[in-house]
């Protein structure tokens, strides 16, 4: 429990440390098997020794660089077991940008974990988006210069209640997202959102159940009938 709010309290800001040294860098090495585990090394860095994650990708190998992100470094050194805690930890490369970015999961449990972005272009990028979620998608903007990813959370509720965050990621920063149809707060796992997608590179278009509110009742009554949808169309705004 302590290490879930010692996360929550950490949320979506900055996390890598101010420093020349890169967050995350990739390996010069042959790919390894995208199903081996993730491992901790150690390398020497002039007088200083520095401990790495090494993740092996389909086509590439990238290491993380603990001391560039305390917060994950924090994590693994207040587990009991660093070797378990690291081996369930997860990094995906994100599709369809000409971006070097990442998606570091890590401290899991039921599907449920916390998540990094990382750019490997760039010095010190490393932000800290979720906890407690499970990522559903990243979906770059059409000029690839913002990152839209939806989150989702299970409640006692029968559908998932969802996150939406956007990330510039030409200025590294979470963007603020305003409600353009109606004054309903849709976000921060307040309700059920069905889909999201950009509808130009400053909008985003969302879909949620036609119903009053997101009760058991009516979520359970709209599964029954013909599961009409009400889009929204979000906007991003300014830096959080």
């Amino acid at each position: 429990m302590f290490k879930r709010v010692l996360l929550s309290s950490f949320l979506l800001f900055l996390v890598a440390c101010n420093s020349n040294q890169p967050a995350i860098e990739k390996k010069n090495s042959p790919p390894g098997d995208p199903d081996d585990s993730p491992e901790l090394v150690k390398e020497t860095n002039g007088d200083e020794n520095v401990r790495y994650i090494e993740f092996s990708l389909v086509n590439e190998k990238v290491k993380v660089n603990l001391s560039m992100v305390p917060i994950l470094n924090d994590f693994i050194e207040a587990s009991a077991n660093e070797e378990e805690v690291i081996q369930k930890m997860d990094i995906e490369r994100v599709q369809n940008t000409e971006k070097e970015l990442y998606i570091l999961s890590f401290s899991c449990n039921n599907d449920l974990c916390s998540y990094i972005i990382l750019d490997r272009k760039k010095d010190n990028q490393a932000i800290l988006l979720a906890d407690i979620a499970s990522l559903v998608q990243t979906t770059p903007s059409p000029d690839d210069t913002k990152l839209l990813l939806q989150f989702e959370r299970d409640t006692s509720l029968p559908l998932p209640l969802t996150e939406i965050i956007v990330v510039d990621t030409d200025n590294w920063e979470q963007l603020e997202l305003e409600n353009e149809t109606n004054d309903m707060d849709l976000l921060e796992y307040t309700w059920p959102l069905l889909d999201a997608e950009w509808s130009d590179d400053e909008h985003i278009l969302i879909s949620k159940p036609n119903i009053k509110e997101p009760a058991d009742e009516e979520i359970q009554k709209w599964q029954e009938t013909e599961q009409a949808a009400t889009d929204i169309i979000l906007r991003t705004g300014k830096a959080k």
